[in-house]
């Protein structure tokens, strides 16, 4: 996500504990990263990315083929969907900033996105009845 503006928050990368949202970092505090603009990436957690790809698989069911990602599914759901997460933890007085919490965040002027799909982290545990595995397209997942 970049915006058209500075946003003042007070962090440069920061993990949460937000159903969306796992992990920000402002790209543009990059040593040599010049930029008027700031650029943060938004890491959502492994339990929504299982869920988006539940409601739109990567994988074709019977063939198992990869379905390639359309901009136009990213730049709607997953996109919009963390930086909405994003606002509410900067935004949100009881949250991670308490009182200096933001009113809102500047206008974004880009915003990217991609799925998880393989990079989802593997089982933690060896127990087929955890509660925090999901199976998608026959591939075990933790959530």
């Amino acid at each position: 996500i970049a915006f058209d503006k500075t946003t003042s928050i007070p962090f440069d990368a920061a993990s949460f504990d937000h159903p969306v949202v796992w992990f920000a970092a402002k790209t543009s505090s990059k040593p040599q990263m010049n930029t008027d603009k700031e650029c943060w990436t938004i890491v959502s957690t492994p339990s929504y990315a299982c869920d988006k790809i539940e409601e739109t698989p990567m994988q074709d069911p019977k063939t198992g083929e990869f379905i390639p990602q359309s901009p136009e599914y990213l730049t709607t759901v997953p996109g919009p969907d963390l930086l909405r997460g994003f606002e509410e933890i900067v935004c949100d007085k009881n949250g991670i900033l308490g009182n200096n919490a933001l009113c809102n965040l500047p206008k974004h002027i880009f915003m990217d996105a991609q799925r998880w799909g393989s990079a989802l982290p593997c089982h933690r545990h060896l127990r087929h009845e955890s509660s925090t595995r999901k199976v998608l397209s026959g591939v075990s997942y933790d959530s």
